[in-house]
């Protein structure tokens, strides 16, 4: 499985680890464990991709809110972060779309369907100019690389966008 990055994740995670105080300086960890199993191995996609906290689905693309723990302050699920990501069946591809805390001084309650909209047009047209980034989840996020693939047009523009 890869793990991408549209630009808005990596400025968002890069906000939640140079807040004062160190206050999500488990963010990282946290994020990366939700992705392991217990042997530190990458997660099987199908148990990604059954995720219940679902925003958008089709056939080939999934949208997902995922509630993640704040290990350093030691919240649940519920009180930690909220991590949105795109994944894909077919290609065996997740790409984080944006990080946000429920607690501390960049909370946020939650997300509308139009930053929803945004994320996604976003990612389309990174995905078009080869934009996204890999990221190693075994490795707390280390950014690995710029990722370049083909010059095709993304198959479900469309339908991404007119949600």
């Amino acid at each position: 499985m890869i793990f991408l990055s549209i630009n808005t994740f990596r400025v968002s995670l890069g906000k939640l680890l140079k807040a004062k105080r160190k206050e999500y300086c488990s963010v990282n960890q946290d994020l990366c464990s939700c992705f392991l199993d217990k042997k530190d191995k990458i997660k099987k996609e199908q148990e990604i991709w059954d995720s219940r906290d679902m925003i958008y689905q089709d056939e080939e693309y999934k949208v997902i809110k995922l509630r993640v723990q704040d290990s350093f302050k030691r919240l649940s699920k519920s009180d930690g972060y909220r991590l949105i990501f795109l994944i894909s069946s077919s290609k065996e591809i997740v790409c984080f779309l944006n990080i946000y805390p429920k607690n501390g001084s960049f909370s946020k309650m939650d997300i509308s369907k139009e930053e929803l909209k945004d994320l996604l047009r976003d990612f389309i047209d990174e995905f078009k100019k080869q934009l996204l980034y890999c990221h190693d989840v075994t490795g707390c996020l280390e950014e690995l690389k710029k990722v370049t693939c083909k010059k095709t047009t993304c198959k479900y523009e469309q339908e991404l966008c007119s949600l």
